[in-house]
């Protein structure tokens, strides 16, 4: 589709901005992998949640000893069935700021603002794609030149929902 070509451009394009950054070259970066549960949560009395999965590509690289810039995208693996009404959280897309402090050369704890867009589907009947600011919290642990993670991100505050989501992450550092 026209969306995904523009998202597959837009992270060609940064990727390729992060990579020519000295901090990256001088062997600052990573990339690796997201396993996104989602929670959609409809601000309407008595709707119940709804919990997709995705997996999401990651890329980053520090800014300083204390700031990442990070990018994501991703697509959907399951969708999620409530409200008899299936729900997948389809071509996500994110460009995020983390700022922490690396505890004893292994700890990363972080606090991430960004901007997310989120294609939301519900299958065969509706779709729309959203943006919004995105914040959140998470940590890295790194064991060499490999690191683990898990983070918490409201990704999009809508008026009539909020879609918050749970990663936990594994990426090669470089």
């Amino acid at each position: 589709e026209r969306t995904m070509k523009k998202a597959l451009i837009g992270t060609a394009l940064a990727t390729g901005i992060l990579l020519a950054t000295p901090s990256v070259m001088a062997g600052t970066g990573y990339v690796g992998l997201d396993y996104q549960l989602f929670t959609l949560s409809p601000n309407e009395a008595g709707a119940k949640d709804f919990e997709p999965e995705a997996v999401a590509l990651k890329i980053g690289g520090s800014l300083s000893d204390y700031a990442m810039i990070e990018g994501r995208i991703g697509s959907s693996t399951a969708d999620d069935n409530a409200n008899d009404t299936a729900l997948q959280v389809d071509n996500i897309i994110g460009f995020y700021v983390k700022g922490g402090m690396d505890l004893m050369n292994m700890v990363f704890p972080y606090a991430i603002i960004g901007v997310s867009k989120a294609d939301l589907q519900i299958v065969d009947e509706f779709h729309t794609t959203e943006s919004d600011l995105s914040y959140g919290v998470g940590a890295d642990v790194h064991f060499g030149d490999f690191q683990v993670g898990a983070e918490w991100m409201m990704m999009l505050d809508e008026t009539d929902y909020e879609l918050e989501v749970m990663s936990v992450s594994g990426a090669w550092r470089f």
